[in-house]
């Protein structure tokens, strides 16, 4: 049997979290392997980036790479919720400035490449076999297209989102049953598209659309899943349903030519747990996941992997860690109640059992 390898930082999860976490690690001089199970190809939820995000952005020194890429600016949003007409939020006067529309599959890669030139060793295409704690650290076994290889880490870090991995230290506490119909369209290339994020309220949920490079946009319509009836025979015809509902987004769409099959993801709050344990810490979403609403999904993953990192290169790393748990908790706890107090502005539909369930949680 081959013997494990000895690494200081094992990170699972080659995202936006993990990438972070491994450039501040790297950066200060540790030993840190990322494994990434994809070779950044497919498709990957989540596209905007809020302005407090560009801070975060120059503290990875990415500043001149995002100025230097396809994605776009994000002068600000379009918001049809809790009015009878919609209004505009504009970015023109935020400290941060405008916000992005990325090309996720082009920044995760980004991010990688910078982590790898920090000194981070980045494995794409490989997957996790088994995991186990010994006694010198955490045993991880991983396959992909070199073959097998087993890792003694002394700490891990779990970046892998929402999707389980074999022997992952933690499980999960779901708080709602949210999940997302997403579709992509594109539109000429000679037609000027609105750049703003627009958001609209309906009965049963309510519906995000946001351009994105070369044309195209990501649209997304929001609900829970036993209100979503949209089997995968029927989807298209379910969304089309849906989208009669919105004023706002059907009259978007007008241009626009769908380019692939919907699909459904989740998009429920969750929490890990337990956080952190014994050689072991989560991040991003695979320490928790916060409402879409937000739309800080992203910008959590970059901080909370920086956090995390920190934590590690810091005098008192015990202590560190503790406060990092307890800072996850409290975020969580934070957007439950900014959902709640948007969510209680939507006043037009007091009957709809996904409202009522936000309003009431």
């Amino acid at each position: 049997m081959k013997r494990s390898k000895r690494v200081e930082f094992l990170i699972i999860g080659g995202g936006p979290a993990g990438s972070a976490a491994a450039i501040i690690l790297a950066t200060a001089g540790r030993e840190v392997v990322v494994v990434e199970r994809t070779d950044y190809s497919g498709p990957r939820v989540g596209e905007t980036l809020p302005p407090a995000a560009n801070p975060i952005i120059a503290r990875l020194g990415l500043t001149t790479e995002m100025a230097s890429t396809s994605h776009l600016r994000c002068p600000g949003t379009v918001c049809w919720w809790g009015d009878e007409n919609p209004y505009l939020n504009d970015f023109l006067f935020d400290p941060d400035g405008d916000g992005f529309h990325l090309d996720r599959v082009g920044f995760d890669a980004m991010m990688a490449r910078k982590a790898a030139d920090a000194g981070a060793t980045l494995l794409v295409g490989y997957e996790v076999r088994s995991c186990c704690l010994g006694d010198g650290g955490w045993i991880v076994t991983i396959a992909g297209p070199c073959g097998s290889s087993s890792f003694l880490a002394s700490t891990l870090i779990d970046a892998a989102g929402r999707r389980p991995w074999r022997g992952r230290p933690s499980r999960r506490r779901v708080f709602d049953r949210q999940v997302a119909l997403v579709g992509t369209f594109e539109v000429d290339r000679s037609t000027a598209a609105d750049r703003r994020t627009w958001i609209e309220a309906v009965q049963s949920g309510w519906w995000y659309s946001a351009s994105l490079p070369e044309n195209r946009l990501a649209v997304a319509y929001f609900t829970d899943s036993d209100l979503l009836d949209a089997p995968k025979e029927n989807r298209s015809a379910r969304w089309d349903a849906l989208l009669g509902n919105t004023r706002m987004t059907r009259n978007r769409l007008r241009i626009w030519q769908s380019q692939c099959e919907f699909r459904i993801v989740a998009a429920s709050s969750t929490i890990a747990d337990p956080i952190v344990g014994k050689r072991y810490v989560a991040i991003g979403d695979a320490a928790s996941t916060i409402d879409p609403l937000s739309s800080h999904g992203i910008l959590y993953a970059l901080s909370s992997g920086i956090a995390a990192a920190e934590t590690f290169i810091t005098p008192n790393r015990s202590q560190a860690i503790r406060a990092y748990a307890r800072g996850i908790v409290a975020q969580l706890g934070r957007d439950f109640r900014t959902r709640q107090q948007f969510c209680q502005l939507e006043w037009r539909w007091p009957s709809s059992p996904f409202w009522r369930r936000r309003i009431r949680a």
